[in-house]
């Protein structure tokens, strides 16, 4: 797969509910809330993505061997495991 066309790794927003920020109309754990607008965090998508584990880039694309890494990471760390004979899968 081309690195081009792989999207990044995603989870859903910590802060929102799909996109909308939502408060409580009267403080605490009450059921009636009020929107807020747009979540500052995810700018409304509902999901972030997952940052490299191998350098500061904010895209991982894909896991390899329980690390989730960038397209330049992710082809370093199977040439490395390929040269260990670990499993390159």
């Amino acid at each position: 797969m081309n690195a081009l066309t792989q999207s990044p790794l995603t989870i859903t927003c910590p802060d929102c509910e799909d996109g909308i920020r939502w408060t409580s109309c009267y403080g605490g754990n009450d059921p009636d809330v009020w929107r807020v607008g747009t979540c500052e965090t995810c700018d409304g998508e509902g999901v972030v993505p997952l940052c490299c584990d191998g350098c500061p880039n904010p895209e991982a694309v894909e896991w390899f061997q329980g690390y989730k890494l960038c397209a330049r990471c992710a082809a370093e760390q199977k040439a490395d495991a390929l040269e260990c004979g670990e499993d390159a899968a």
